[in-house]
């Protein structure tokens, strides 16, 4: 058995009935590829075969008693698979507004508890004979980097599907008591009071750093990472409702974009998201005068260590105050890279170790008061959107003998920034995955069409 991390455990403490915290991803894959032709029965039975591969996929939640400690995963012997892999149908014509319709109803419902966390459906009559597969996992299990990592094992380079080595037999955890599991978490919660007072001299002294960096004024920094961000339309309370929007755009575009201004794909990707409010937030006469800031995730994994999240976060302006997209984009650039100097003043670790200090009691309570209760949505924001940016496998890649086309990846939103747009790369296509609320953002594919419009942009297409 094995204990969760403090971030993990606060991911799971803090999911409200309005907030869930899964990751999503839709995989759009081409099934004429398939040896032998596609069907259900046969990718359900590739997906039971690969669960060896993937450990996260076998573990089922274990609670310690009154949320003393983080709860344990225990790993289970033999999974059913047809609890967690299912089929679906669009309804016609099956195309992305379909599509993104049947995940948006999944996007809602919070993973049974009970089980391994985790569900796939796969998803037919879709436009051009394609097939789907909208996978969902909660985000204790994993992070995106992680994600990535493990999806890595259901993939083949090739339709043809390889033969696996035989698996040694799986072995089922014994559960534990809730006695066993309460005097287990006794010396748990002694090392995290331990933990109190050298966590609060490091956090204090990285804020000092930080503080001494920002007075010097060293770049633009990021007053985004240390101001509140503006009110926008989307700034309010969010349902337990969602609505998704994707698409897809080439890789070499957004590559020669950043090789031309000589800054990184990801200040493309912030400054093209950043373009793209703002045409939203015009033609609705509600573009701020200052630029919305962006809430960017910080893998802080080491090569080789998988499972479990390892995240930090740094806070990134997405330059809407500035017409120019060349100028945006130099603007994002320079205030990201003080956005990272700045993280690093402050600790990439302190937010991990943080975690570590409370227990998920304490977490669950903070979730219950600020989400549900509603509190976080009248609190000022540090951020208006959650921007994600996980690299994917530049290479063709095969699930089951069926090519993937692209991977639509989709976060979790709160009270503030009520937007999620993750992207991850696969071959020569950069996916976009947009989640938020649809009382707060009904028009979200509006979005979807100002991403395309702003990269047309700067490659000289529109």
């Amino acid at each position: 058995m094995k204990r969760l991390s403090g971030i993990d455990g606060a991911l799971l403490a803090a999911e409200t009935r309005v907030a869930p915290f899964h990751m999503m991803a839709i995989l759009r894959l081409d099934p004429s590829t398939v040896p032998g032709g596609y069907s259900f029965e046969k990718l359900r039975d590739f997906i039971a075969s690969r669960l060896a591969l993937v450990p996260p996929l076998r573990y089922r939640l274990v609670q310690t008693p009154l949320h003393l400690a983080s709860p344990v995963w225990a790993e289970v012997a033999d999974v059913d698979v047809s609890r967690h892999v299912k089929r679906a149908a669009l309804p016609a014509p099956g195309g992305p507004k379909e599509l993104s319709e049947f995940t948006a109803r999944l996007a809602e419902h919070p993973l049974d508890r009970r089980l391994p966390l985790w569900e796939m459906y796969v998803v037919e009559k879709v436009a051009d004979d394609e097939i789907a597969i909208v996978a969902k996992v909660h985000h204790a299990l994993m992070d995106g980097v992680a994600g990535m990592a493990f999806m890595a094992s259901l993939f083949s380079l090739e339709p043809e599907i390889p033969e696996l080595p035989p698996a040694a037999p799986a072995e089922h955890d014994r559960i534990p008591s809730g006695a066993e599991l309460v005097a287990r978490s006794v010396p748990v919660l002694a090392s995290s009071a331990m933990r109190l007072a050298p966590v609060l001299g490091r956090t204090l002294s990285g804020f000092a750093r930080a503080s001494v960096r920002i007075v010097r004024g060293r770049r633009r920094t990021s007053t985004s990472s240390v101001v509140p961000a503006p009110r926008v339309p989307w700034s309010g309370e969010i349902t337990p409702r969602r609505n998704v929007a994707y698409t897809s755009v080439p890789l070499d575009d957004v590559k020669r974009i950043a090789k031309d201004a000589d800054v990184k794909v990801n200040d493309v990707v912030l400054s093209i998201f950043g373009g793209a409010l703002r045409r939203y937030l015009l033609t609705r006469d509600a573009l701020p005068d200052s630029p919305l800031v962006a809430g960017v995730p910080v893998s802080l994994r080491d090569d080789g260590d998988l499972g479990g999240n390892a995240l930090s976060a740094m806070f990134v302006t997405l330059g809407t105050d500035t017409a120019d997209p060349i100028e945006r984009l130099h603007v994002v650039h320079e205030h990201a890279t003080g956005a990272r100097e700045l993280h690093e003043a402050i600790g990439g670790e302190t937010l991990l170790e943080w975690t570590e200090v409370f227990a998920p009691a304490v977490f669950s309570l903070g979730a219950n008061l600020l989400i549900d209760r509603k509190l976080l949505a009248r609190m000022p924001a540090m951020c208006n959107a959650i921007v994600s940016n996980v690299p994917g496998p530049p290479i063709t890649l095969y699930f089951g003998g069926a090519r993937l086309i692209a991977v639509h990846p989709l976060g979790p939103i709160f009270h503030g920034p009520a937007i999620n747009l993750t992207v991850v790369s696969a071959r020569d296509t950069i996916g976009f995955g947009l989640l938020s609320c649809p009382e707060l953002v009904p028009d979200v594919w509006d979005i979807v069409d100002a991403i395309r419009a702003e990269l047309a942009v700067y490659t000289g297409s529109s």
